[in-house]
């Protein structure tokens, strides 16, 4: 993470010169406004409709359908590679809460969705709880009633003209989803007796397979949200993302 802190300072240098102000659709709050937390909450929600679309300006890539190139997650005794993944249901998200710790430069945002659809190819080998498992082929996920919570850790790096910028350092992403179904095809060379078996047997233990499996998934694909938060600090100065920041 340093070497990529290092990488986003080097870029900021570079991009110095084309540094932009917020987007229109999302209002600056006050960091002295007791209500901070409520204002970036209001602010948050009303630009949602307009970060679905993206917005190539700021490098926010369209977030429904979500298209993610290639994923792979690599847990213990169980390898597992999506490509071409599509991600529907985001543009549904209720955002719930945003607080801001300014001291440990730390914000948090809480959401949940109703209903989220995960489609594309994978590729496994290994042991999912105590089922071998392997194939290639089509999948589909179905979630619902996800709780996500995702907090940012940032640093502020000042340039020679005094403008300051958020450096995002780590992320923390947590995921509870209500209820998950999904289906794998051409498990096991298309051998559709031990396919179903395991299909039945992932879905009757989704919760099992969701801790083993599902949490290293979002936790990859919260760095596409952390991405998002490096393109748009490294364009946006931290003075513009407040009315009077300190």
């Amino acid at each position: 993470m340093q070497k990529c802190v290092a990488l986003f300072i080097i870029c900021l240098v570079s991009v110095i010169t084309d540094a932009i102000p917020l987007p229109s659709y999302m209002k600056r709050c006050s960091q002295k406004d007791p209500k901070i937390n409520e204002c970036a909450l209001k602010s948050g929600r009303d630009a949602i409709p307009s970060l679905i679309k993206g917005d190539q300006k700021y490098g926010i890539p369209v977030l429904d359908p979500l298209h993610v190139k290639e994923l792979s997650v690599n847990q213990t005794g169980i390898a597992y590679t999506f490509r071409d993944m599509v991600i529907t249901g985001v543009k549904n998200s209720d955002l719930k809460e945003v607080s801001f710790d300014f001291d440990k430069r730390t914000m948090r945002f809480s959401i949940t969705v109703p209903r989220l659809e995960f489609l594309g190819t994978y590729e496994v080998t290994g042991k999912l709880l105590t089922f071998p498992i392997s194939g290639n082929g089509d999948f589909n996920n179905t979630q619902t009633d996800i709780a996500v919570t995702y907090i940012l850790n940032y640093d502020l790096t000042k340039m020679k003209d005094g403008t300051r910028y958020v450096v995002p350092q780590s992320y923390v992403i947590d995921t509870k989803p209500g209820y998950v179904i999904q289906e794998l095809t051409n498990l096991f060379n298309g051998n559709k007796l031990l396919g179903n078996t395991l299909n039945a047997f992932t879905n009757e233990n989704w919760r099992d397979v969701y801790n083993e499996v599902g949490k290293p998934i979002y936790k990859a694909l919260g760095l596409v949200v952390y991405n998002i938060f490096l393109e748009v600090t490294k364009k946006v100065p931290y003075e513009e993302f407040f009315s009077d920041a300190n």
